[in-house]
């Protein structure tokens, strides 16, 4: 009996040893293009992105939006069927960041606005 406490004390330990290094190595990783915003801020967006929303808005009834973090850019993926799952499209939009090395906030999924925002000029 002692022995069979002794090896799961050891399983234990072993299990949660791995936890806390697979933690560490996410956190050392390359971190997402999406930021979050704080409780109560805006998102500031220039008008030339404010009329690309709604350009986007016209071709899709599934898709993810994008802005930059500066509000001055943005993109999007449209779901080109009907059997999308959100989570795909919302990554490739953010991938797209990404790939261009800008910090993005996902400003619209589908057509909803997902973020407090202000048009700026």
């Amino acid at each position: 009996m002692r022995h069979a406490r002794s090896a799961i004390v050891s399983a234990l330990r072993s299990a949660i040893a791995i936890l806390a290094a697979a933690t560490l190595l996410a956190a050392c990783g390359p971190q997402a293009a999406r930021i979050e915003l704080a409780p109560n801020e805006k998102l500031l967006i220039t008008r030339a992105v404010w009329e690309d929303f709604l350009a986007y808005k016209q071709k899709a009834w599934s898709g993810a939006f994008v802005v930059s973090e500066t509000g001055n850019g943005s993109g999007y993926v449209l779901c080109p069927g009907f059997n999308c799952r959100p989570y795909n499209y919302v990554r490739l939009a953010i991938n797209k960041c990404e790939d261009a090395g800008v910090r993005c906030v996902l400003f619209a999924k589908d057509r909803e606005i997902v973020v407090d925002y202000e048009i700026v000029d």
